[in-house]
């Protein structure tokens, strides 16, 4: 994640290579998958990556929600899409535990005033997930000029 977060992407895509070739059980290092081509501007190959991890971790139907929006309208529709899909999978789990993912979904729609709500609703579940808020979005994508996002941020207890 950090060869991420210094803009080192060839980097951490090969690390993801050799992780997968060591333990492709981890599913949480894929995020770099994804988010590595987005933030590299490569926003279709971000989006298909995307999907694939969807598939990966037997999340089909926010895969098929994201495969419809990049039909549609590009990546931040696929975003869009996918966060209504993961909102209506919590909702009808009636669980809180995928807060975060949505927020993080409607943040790369570029739609930060539905995305607040789920990172207070993920704060408020006391997910620990939380603790991670500050490297779960890309840091030119965060909604940092947001006096709401901020709110969160002291409330979790991240400067």
């Amino acid at each position: 994640m950090d060869l991420l977060w210094f803009r080192q992407y060839d980097d951490a895509l090969a690390a993801l290579k050799r992780k997968d070739a060591l333990n492709p059980n981890l599913i949480f290092a894929d995020f770099i998958s994804w988010s590595t081509p987005l933030a590299k501007g490569q926003y279709e190959q971000a989006v298909q990556a995307f999907i694939a991890l969807q598939a990966k971790v037997g999340d089909n139907k926010v895969g098929a929600a994201a495969r419809r929006g990049a039909a549609r309208g590009g990546y931040r529709t696929a975003f869009l899409e996918a966060a209504k899909a993961a909102e209506a999978e919590v909702a009808a789990r009636s669980g809180k535990d995928s807060a975060l993912d949505v927020a993080r979904f409607y943040v790369y729609a570029g739609r930060t005033d539905l995305a607040l709500p789920w990172y207070q609703r993920a704060v408020e579940a006391h997910l620990p997930s939380m603790a991670y808020i500050r490297v779960s979005i890309l840091p030119e994508k965060a909604p940092d000029g947001d006096p709401a996002f901020q709110a969160i941020l002291k409330r979790v207890g991240i400067p």
